[in-house]
């Protein structure tokens, strides 16, 4: 995502405007001391928490939520000092914790079972093979964090999902930059910048000629690609789709104006960009 850049100081500079690699976060800038997050009550209490202890199920890790389940209500696992414990998985799955270690990633064993998973501040995902992760956490644990949600309202979030993937699915193509509320059209033929977002949640990124392959996820309007490792593709950008129409924003740093670039379908009302011809500017 880094060569996307390129493509704004490529398009300024033909457009007469300029900008400094501030905008892409490789800059440096004083910022006003905040509170530290160890200062907070709920920090606090955190950091008197240990790994020994007793965790409650919180519910089922699916996707970024932890969703009630009312199979795992009432199981707990107790984590002693000695490296032991207990876990009550109902009646039929329950008894003594032969050992667990926190040293690395967290390792249990129970019974004839051998568990993995992690656990910092309080709260524990378990892993139980299949794609299965339940997460327990201690009483005074800060969840705040977490999205934690109804199997109910999962469901329908699923269902919304699938209809905005549908809604969003498209090709878009390099449009209009945008930077000191001047919004200026890219020229056609002056530079490829195209995403293709497909139904499958695959997508492809060009940039001049060169293809990447990679995946997306959409919550609300928030736009996430993501590279072949899994990891996310343009932190450093907003992107955000509505309506026919991406938007790339970069916080501008150092005095620096923001800038925003946005890709568009075929289809997509750019009228509200209120988009100029760049010739128009040159006098």
């Amino acid at each position: 995502m880094k060569k996307y850049f390129s493509l704004f100081i490529k398009f300024l500079a033909v457009t007469g405007l300029s900008v400094s690699l501030a905008a892409c976060g490789t800059g440096t800038s004083e910022e006003t001391p905040k509170e530290s997050a160890g200062d907070s009550p709920a920090a606090e209490a955190v950091s008197k928490l240990t790994d020994a202890g007793t965790y409650k199920a919180v519910g089922v890790k699916l996707d970024d939520y932890i969703v009630e389940s009312d199979s795992t209500k009432g199981y707990t696992i107790e984590l002693t000092e000695d490296g032991a414990g207990n876990l009550n998985f109902g009646e039929d799955n329950k008894g003594p914790i032969t050992s667990w270690d926190n040293s690395g990633s967290f390792t249990m064993k129970a019974g004839v079972s051998d568990f993995t998973g992690t656990l910092k501040d309080g709260i524990l995902y378990l892993d139980l093979g299949d794609g299965i992760v339940i997460c327990f956490a201690q009483d005074n644990a800060d969840l705040s964090n977490l999205k934690v949600i109804s199997m109910d309202e999962y469901k329908k979030l699923k269902d919304t999902v699938v209809s905005d993937v549908s809604a969003v699915a498209g090709e878009y193509h390099i449009y209009a930059v945008e930077r000191d509320g001047v919004c200026i059209t890219i020229p056609e033929g002056e530079m490829e910048f195209t995403i293709q977002l497909k139904e499958d949640n695959t997508a492809t990124v060009t940039v001049d000629g060169e293809t990447e392959a990679l995946t997306w996820k959409l919550d609300g309007d928030t736009l996430t690609l993501f590279d072949g490792a899994g990891n996310i593709s343009g932190g450093e950008y907003k992107i955000t789709v509505k309506d026919g129409i991406i938007t790339f924003f970069i916080a501008g740093e150092n005095g620096e104006s923001d800038i925003y670039e946005y890709l568009v379908t075929k289809d997509a009302d750019v009228s509200g960009l209120h988009a100029v011809d760049p010739s128009t500017l040159e006098n």
